[in-house]
């Protein structure tokens, strides 16, 4: 109570009250404006801005099942999340972020310097063992700080496919980009893709590995530790979604600079 008495009116007293009730400042805020010394000095508000996201530790994982949609029977064509990681694996060694078993992945790779730069894949194996990949290369990605990352598969036209047939030339589309808050522009962004032709039938690498696409099975955030992708992940992952639609930029774009946007292209 003397506490209370010294300090009533204050933006202390109240914080102080709220924690005798066991209120966390990130669900009930105290706002503070003005002060005793008007048009001598500017009046700065202050926020605490809370980010929740997965916290993962190199062994910790969270398995989803990879399946197609219950509507059009088609398997997702954009993957998107952002993620944030301090940890560089070190002598160009590779993390696994996202891992559908031993199918595909995205994932950071090191440089191989003590710098925070790196590389960001995306894998694509297939069942007669061949492999397809891209890489958006030497970007700060052990910044500690978030990217938004997406994954998009189109026709090589880029139009939207309409079937799940692995018999077809699929593009795959890896793009990452991070927004600085504090000049409000998108300060790193880079796209990398491959084809995956699959148009000369079932006895192609490509048609194999467009089928581990559109085959049902495990997905792990985190990695797997079967470690065909390299280690498992260790940092924070957030807003993973998966689209049935190509997701265009312009939503995209949005979602980097606002993250819990959620709109489509349409």
């Amino acid at each position: 109570m003397p506490f209370f008495g010294k300090t009533k009116g204050s933006i202390r007293s109240l914080k102080g009250l709220l924690n005798c009730y066991g209120i966390p400042s990130s669900i009930l805020r105290v706002r503070e404006y003005g002060g005793p010394d008007i048009g001598e000095r500017v009046s700065f508000e202050i926020k605490k801005k809370f980010n929740y996201a997965l916290d993962f530790k190199s062994n910790q994982y969270v398995q989803h099942t990879w399946k197609p949609d219950d509507g059009t029977s088609l398997y997702p064509d954009t993957v998107q999340f952002r993620f944030r990681t301090p940890h560089s694996v070190g002598n160009s060694g590779s993390m696994a972020i996202v891992q559908t078993n031993d199918r595909w992945a995205i994932g950071t790779r090191d440089n191989g310097t003590t710098d925070s730069y790196g590389n960001l894949f995306f894998a694509l194996s297939g069942s007669d063992g061949s492999a397809s990949s891209c890489s958006i290369d030497n970007l700060p990605f052990f910044n500690d700080d978030m990217w938004s990352v997406k994954l998009t598969r189109a026709s090589s036209s880029g139009a939207q496919l309409t079937s799940a047939s692995p018999d077809s030339k699929v593009k795959y589309e890896l793009t990452a980009k991070q927004y600085d808050s504090t000049r409000q522009v998108i300060l790193y962004q880079a796209t990398s893709s491959f084809i995956a032709n699959g148009s000369g039938g079932s006895g192609t690498s490509g048609y194999k590995q467009n089928q581990y696409w559109t085959t049902s099975t495990n997905t792990r955030l985190g990695g797997n530790s079967n470690g065909k992708f390299g280690s498992m992940f260790s940092g924070s992952l957030m807003e993973y979604r998966l689209w049935s639609e190509i997701l265009g930029d312009v939503p995209f774009d949005n979602h980097v600079r606002a993250p819990k946007a959620y709109n489509g292209n349409s």
